[in-house]
């Protein structure tokens, strides 16, 4: 094994591209090359295709990744979030909420993946453009809040 992990993250818009369609396939193509060992990718949506999968599955099962998913609120009735997808072995996930009152809901999705004899803790949350945005400092506390000790802490995913 290599003593370097790829890592990357992607918001992928619902698997929605510029065209307005929706193209998990797409998304799989550009995963195959970055060839990343850890993917974090956000606003994926659970709602089944004309396969009748669901894009965190697809994109999950075309990829060959281990995978886990964070359900931040539901779109259309569908689950919407965070999926967190890996080469290595999860041990164990788990979602956090980091939202805010009178705010869109947040989360925060932590992973313990074992890489070898170590194991690597992954936490990703969606709260991009924190400091560009026009509520900002709902976003800042939103990325504070990710950050607590709380979430780094949780060993009851072990």
């Amino acid at each position: 094994m290599s003593n370097r992990v790829r890592v990357a993250t992607y918001n992928i818009h619902k698997s929605r591209g510029l065209d307005w369609r929706v193209r998990p396939d797409r998304i799989v193509e550009v995963l195959r090359e970055i060839d990343a060992d850890i993917v974090a990718l956000q606003e994926v949506v659970r709602a089944p295709n004309v396969r009748g999968e669901d894009q965190a599955r697809f994109i999950a099962t075309e990829l060959g990744y281990q995978s886990c998913f964070g359900e931040n609120r539901r779109v259309d009735g569908a689950p919407y979030g965070n999926l967190l997808l890996s080469r290595f072995h999860m041990r164990a996930s788990r979602n956090h909420d980091i939202s805010t009152d009178g705010r869109e809901r947040r989360g925060c999705l932590r992973a313990d993946i074992a890489i070898g004899d170590t194991t690597f803790t992954s936490s990703m949350c969606i709260w991009e453009r924190a400091f560009l945005s026009a509520v900002g400092r709902h976003r800042c506390w939103s990325a504070e809040r990710s950050c607590n000790a709380t979430i780094w802490r949780d060993l009851a995913l072990f």
